[in-house]
């Protein structure tokens, strides 16, 4: 294993464990939370947050990996980068502050309004946090960012459940967001030694490499959030706290399997820009890394949906279900060519990726606009459907820029035929165990699920010929 694969990999340990800790934390959360709050709640949550997020994107700046991508970056740099993040936040706030009361008149309900309000502070408050955490992740130490991060997350989880039982309102959730902002700026400081200051000598350079990153974002952010803002209008709080739910259950799993990768195999491949076989490699290994674990967990779940959410969430939460089965399903095409876009970047292509976040919010607008009259369902399938379109057009793009379909195959060729015959065998017992209580079903088929994907996957290896991925590699550790 090389150096960088090394790093990658450790990198990617660490992020791993991070983002699956504040997961885990997250769904915790959710799982108790659920008995406390309802969908309505949640969606008046998911209003105030669509629009913050809306303006925040109109801002959006990448100043981070426009430090991630020079390899000694000058301090009048770093402190640029905070400033722009601080100067940021503000006009964010402001325009934030401005927009409450068309928020409420644009979703029908007026608890919007004092919730974003408030949030606005927390805005302003946040982008003081220390930036010394991305330097240390530029040096490939991710560990920092690991207990930082963890230690946030906890904090605002029990601040979060202590509201929830004490209020059993919405307003729990705006609390837990307050304490993860004050935990979350208090520990970058403690946990690392730099201290950022004013500073905008190098503005219009970290401008000069967001410009197309920033268009790239608007058009992500809409091609992403579209359908939550079009239910928010047509629909009522509880049909968006549904919607919403089963959206960022459905693709948990696979989105905190790949972005931690992904998060690492950036600054990886940035360093490797005089080794391009080597570069080229170490990306398909990592695209087949990652596909190992999302499509059989995005299968999977939608597989076990049902029993999921009747033992998980309660039946408050059964309309989820259906929608939570296209979304399970969407994650897993969508993290086929993740790494495309990390690729991308690395090779400082942004025109093309602010394209293809533009090119997912037409297709999702041509698909909605004839099936957004089944309500939360039509709009999951439209969601669907763009994504297979995107995918589609990753594979072929990336294809023209040296990346070739025939080791994209190669690489999917496993875990994809293997995800066939567990999600086969998933459905085909489904009638069998049907009778049992629900938290039995659930445990029943994640079993079966994970023996028969692993077995599958080791028997299309061997068949194979034993071709280089993450079977040879766990299996040389074992055996030593």
């Amino acid at each position: 294993m090389t150096n960088h694969s090394r790093a990658l990999a450790r990198g990617t340990l660490l992020s791993v464990i991070l983002r699956w800790a504040i997961k885990g934390i997250g769904l915790v959360s959710t799982i108790v939370l659920a008995r406390f709050l309802t969908p309505a709640d949640y969606g008046v949550m998911v209003m105030a947050t669509l629009v913050i997020g809306l303006v925040e994107i109109f801002f959006y700046t990448s100043a981070d990996n426009a430090l991630l991508r020079r390899e000694d970056p000058p301090e009048a740099l770093i402190n640029s980068a905070w400033t722009l993040r601080l100067i940021q936040a503000v006009m964010v706030a402001s325009i934030v502050a401005l927009l409450s009361p068309v928020a409420a008149y644009y979703f029908r309900d007026e608890r919007v309004t004092p919730v974003m309000l408030l949030l606005c502070f927390g805005i302003v408050f946040s982008a003081l946090a220390n930036i010394g955490p991305l330097l240390a992740r530029k040096n490939l130490e991710f560990g920092l960012e690991v207990r930082l991060g963890i230690s946030a997350k906890l904090l605002s989880f029990f601040a979060t459940l202590l509201s929830a039982y004490l209020l059993k309102s919405y307003w729990a959730l705006v609390i837990g967001i307050y304490v993860g902002h004050i935990s979350g700026v208090w520990l970058s400081y403690v946990l690392h030694p730099y201290r950022p200051r004013w500073d905008t000598s190098h503005i219009r350079e970290l401008w000069s490499f967001s410009q197309w990153l920033l268009l790239s974002s608007i058009g992500s952010f809409f091609g992403k959030k579209l359908d939550e803002l079009i239910l928010g209008r047509i629909g009522s709080a509880k049909d968006l706290g549904v919607y919403n739910l089963a959206s960022e259950l459905g693709q948990t799993v696979t989105v905190e399997i790949s972005a931690p990768v992904n998060r690492s195999l950036f600054p990886v491949l940035s360093s490797m820009r005089n080794d391009k076989p080597g570069r080229l490699a170490l990306f398909f290994y990592t695209l087949g890394l990652i596909n190992t674990f999302t499509i059989p967990a995005g299968i999977g779940l939608c597989m076990v949906a049902a029993p999921f959410v009747q033992t998980i969430l309660g039946t408050t939460w059964l309309e989820v279900i259906p929608v939570l089965e296209v979304f399970a399903l969407q994650g897993s095409i969508r993290f086929l060519v993740s790494p495309y876009y990390v690729w991308f970047m690395a090779v400082d292509r942004t025109k093309f990726l602010a394209f293809m976040s533009w090119m997912e919010l037409l297709f999702f607008l041509i698909f909605a606009a004839f099936l957004h009259t089944y309500g939360i369902l039509g709009l999951a399938w439209a969601r669907l459907l763009t994504t297979l379109i995107t995918v589609s057009i990753w594979v072929v793009v990336g294809r023209k820029e040296g990346l070739p379909a025939r080791t994209l195959a190669k690489s999917l060729v496993r875990p994809v035929f293997a995800g066939a015959v567990m999600g086969a065998t998933l459905w085909l017992m489904q009638s069998w165990v049907a009778t049992e209580p629900a938290y039995l079903q659930l445990t029943l088929l994640m079993a079966s699920g994970a023996l028969v994907y692993t077995l599958a996957l080791l028997l299309v290896w061997l068949v194979l010929g034993r071709p280089e991925g993450i079977e040879k590699s766990l299996l040389s550790r074992i055996t030593g």
